[in-house]
């Protein structure tokens, strides 16, 4: 049986072929009742866009590119991979551009040597902080899609998937009768590291109990592990820390000084990577699912470039707390 043409899908909902053709590439508007005829008949005969016919036929440019900041790290490196993927399932080529350091001379350098003659846009993936504070003021001559994160408040629940699964973290070593619970925190500048933290501190004082930050990290196990002189010190039974990179190097560092996790210190990581499920012993953590934020995020840029209003938007998605083996009820 041959694949659904655009042809096909204009005789089955009663329209044109170039009323179908300008819909689905969402270069005009569309009455709802026409584009409700139009993704009946996609969805009733399977038709799927040719990425590669659109990508030659078009005459912008089909290029995108990514400045991202800490790509050997989890999380970005999974965005990238989702951002990556929806580009070249919607016919993009993605040009990855890595950025060494925070100062504000290094993303507007980055950006300035990007051709804007051989792009359609940018997307950026960074520490909201840094990104907002390069990009102001500046004649920036491509679209450029970032999200900004806001602070999450202080005296509610927390709004973004970064305090939502740091409070599911610290209401997990609650739940588990803890009541002396720390955090080693993640960098400033990371609306991440920030988000996660307050969401922490908010759900420990409902609880009635103390918040405090006992250290502060880079995103790295060795970081981790320098922090675990501060957490023996606080004599905490639980630690939910910003990242499982430090978790892991948390933990090896209360090892070495003869501390048992859990028997002794409980801990949450967040991110949930590839090697959380392998770990002596195996750490709870929170699961973001990065690579959907990745897809998420490059669908806005798209829709920036376009004007389209397609399924997918920059901010959404899921979190969920996997509990392994790392956390015991006290």
């Amino acid at each position: 049986m041959r694949p659904a043409t655009v042809y096909d899908v204009a005789r089955a909902a009663g329209v044109s072929h170039m009323t179908v053709s300008r819909y689905l590439r969402g270069t005009v508007k569309t009455r709802p009742e026409t584009a409700a005829r139009i993704d009946q008949a996609v969805a009733d005969l399977g038709y799927r866009v040719n990425r590669t016919a659109r990508a030659l036929a078009s005459p912008v440019p089909r290029r995108l590119a990514a400045l991202v900041f800490d790509l050997h790290e989890s999380g970005p490196s999974q965005i990238v991979q989702g951002a990556a993927q929806h580009a070249r399932e919607a016919g993009w080529s993605f040009d990855l551009v890595p950025i060494v350091d925070e100062r504000d001379v290094t993303v507007t350098q980055a950006l300035a040597s990007l051709d804007p003659h051989g792009l359609a846009g940018v997307l950026v993936i960074g520490p909201t902080v840094a990104i907002r504070r390069a990009l102001e003021g500046e004649d920036v001559k491509l679209p450029v899609f970032w999200v900004d994160e806001d602070l999450d408040p202080v005296d509610a629940p927390p709004l973004s998937l970064n305090g939502q699964g740091a409070a599911l973290a610290a209401a997990h070593l609650v739940e588990l009768g803890h009541r002396r619970v720390v955090h080693v925190g993640g960098p400033a500048g990371w609306r991440a590291s920030e988000n996660r933290e307050r969401a922490n501190e908010v759900v420990l004082r409902r609880a009635g109990l103390d918040a405090s930050v006992v250290a502060r990290g880079d995103w790295t196990a060795r970081s981790g592990w320098a922090a675990a002189d501060a957490v023996l010190d606080s004599g905490a039974t639980g630690v939910t820390v910003a990242n499982d990179q430090m978790a892991l190097g948390l933990m090896a560092g209360l090892a070495a000084s003869g501390a048992r996790v859990p028997d002794d210190v409980s801990i949450v990581g967040f991110d949930d990577i590839p090697d959380a499920a392998y770990l002596m012993p195996a750490l709870t953590t929170v699961r973001l699912d990065y690579v959907d934020q990745g897809k998420r995020r490059l669908q806005g840029l798209l829709d920036q470039i376009t004007g389209g209003d397609e399924k997918f938007t920059p901010h959404g998605g899921t979190i969920e707390l996997v509990v392994r083996d790392s956390t015991r009820r006290l």
